[in-house]
């Protein structure tokens, strides 16, 4: 399944970051550090596809190689603080082949390096036994300048200010997210990428967030961890929802449908009339006795609709009836919304906690076993905490998804006035259907679109039996 993934980061120097010690780690090869003689020697690194990755360089700039390139990089920087490198991060769609893949990034590299003049270095990755399978992304490791015929010149300032760096960022993003779906269209997938959020794509769902490496990562699994719950709940409250607005609209059409046939059969009953007025007695009788087929073959239809429309409603009463004693206060319901909330956030307080008990017991020396028996009741009492605070969190949700008590108790009675006119009209179609002559219903019952011969018919009625 394509995703979309764009990060931008960069490496600064007050942070101890070095550009020559990045591109050698991304491209999987070794590099010498000019400035302190440090070799970053990464060969036998696994997971680099060493053939696809490429050094990417704007028009007119000198030939230089890996290792030159990011020593002048290294040099072009004099400040103790300065950022030396960019990077762009990007996840390839595992659908496509691997050229295609590289094809991908080589030809997004291209372009910023056309729009701003520096210099890049683009690698691949691949997944790696210790990672997911489709795990395939990108390394776009740039400059902080612009580079031309004499060397680095100045800063890309318009990447560096917070409010223009941010929306050429958001140009990026969609530049990606267009050339993935090209790529994705021209091999004749159906999957598409959206760089957008979920907010701006009308999207209810929690994003999560990325888990990455260290300590802190258990935190951010326990975070995800709900949000995925909370995310699936709310699908299927919305599939829900979905399906109830489908089935009355469905509902809705047969209503009409079946007002728009009534409408029609009154509409040929009164020309009948009117038609029957101007004709001799003989041509009146032929056209009433035509009229009253016409009911006799439509009536046992209609009250056929009428009787399976009644099965549904005595059907959705009992739902309704059903949801009625599980239904709460709209108050209480509100209120098990609110506490849930607030359950997450202390169980994601918890978390943190339990996570710094545990690096803070995992640094203690051997013999400090005392303060390491302390730590572990205290470790041991937070993770009771945690658990409480989920099983809390989990039982609010719950309620705050039952049904409200007014609006069940609204649909009760809105169900039960329809099964009334339901009822009412089947009695009136019944009546109707009594009334007519029995050998106009005797002839009607063998006509071919009838089906009136499920009706029962009286036992004292010879002739109709015959």
């Amino acid at each position: 399944m394509a995703i979309f993934h764009l990060t931008v980061k960069v490496f600064s120097r007050s942070k101890q970051h070095s550009a020559v010690a990045a591109a050698s780690y991304r491209a999987g090869i070794e590099l010498v550090d000019a400035r302190d003689g440090v070799i970053h020697d990464y060969r036998k690194r696994g997971g680099v596809d060493r053939e696809a990755c490429a050094l990417i360089l704007p028009a007119g700039a000198p030939a230089w190689d890996r290792q030159r390139l990011w020593d002048e990089v290294e040099k072009a920087e004099t400040r103790k603080n300065s950022c030396v490198a960019r990077e762009v991060e990007v996840s390839l769609p595992t659908e496509l082949p691997g050229d295609v893949r590289a094809s991908l990034a080589k030809d997004f590299t291209r372009w910023l390096v056309a729009k701003y003049g520096f210099a890049a270095q683009v690698d691949i990755h691949e997944p790696t036994r210790k990672n997911d399978d489709r795990n395939h992304h990108a390394h776009i490791l740039t400059s902080t300048r612009a580079l031309n015929a004499d060397g680095f010149g100045a800063k890309c300032r318009v990447l560096d200010a917070a409010k223009t760096g941010s929306e050429e960022i958001l140009t990026w993003r969609a530049e990606w997210a267009r050339r993935v779906n090209a790529a994705l269209e021209l091999k004749g997938f159906a999957a598409r990428v959206d760089h957008r959020s979920n907010e701006a794509r009308s999207i209810e769902e929690l994003p999560t967030i990325h888990v990455g490496r260290g300590p802190a990562s258990v935190e951010r699994e326990g975070l995800n961890e709900a949000v995925t719950v909370f995310n699936t709940d709310l699908r299927k409250l919305l599939t829900e929802r979905a399906q109830a607005v489908s089935a009355e609209f469905v509902e809705d059409a047969a209503r009409q449908a079946q007002q728009d046939a009534e409408a029609a059969i009154a509409a040929g009953m009164a020309a009948t009339e009117h038609i029957a007025s101007e004709q001799p007695d003989d041509q009146v009788q032929a056209a009433l006795t035509a009229r009253q087929f016409v009911q006799a073959v439509d009536l046992p239809l209609q009250l056929e609709k009428v009787e399976r429309r009644l099965a549904k409603s005595q059907a959705a009463s009992s739902q309704f009836l059903e949801k009625l004693t599980r239904a709460r206060p709209r108050a209480e319901i509100e209120q098990a919304r609110q506490a849930a909330d607030a359950l997450k956030i202390e169980y994601a307080a918890q978390s943190k906690a339990v996570v710094a008990l545990q690096a803070q017991a995992a640094e203690l020396p051997a013999w400090r076993w005392m303060t390491g028996r302390r730590l572990a009741r205290q470790i041991a009492e937070a993770q009771a905490q945690q658990a409480l605070r989920n099983e809390q969190w989990r039982e609010a949700v719950q309620t705050s998804r039952l049904p409200g008590r007014e609006d069940a108790l609204d649909a009760v009675k809105a169900e039960a006035v329809r099964r009334k006119a339901l009822e009412a009209k089947k009695a009136r179609l019944e009546e109707e259907f009594q009334a007519l002559p029995e050998d106009v219903k005797c002839q009607a019952m063998f006509h071919p679109e009838t089906r009136s011969e499920r009706l029962p018919l009286k036992d004292d009625d010879s002739d109709a039996k015959k």
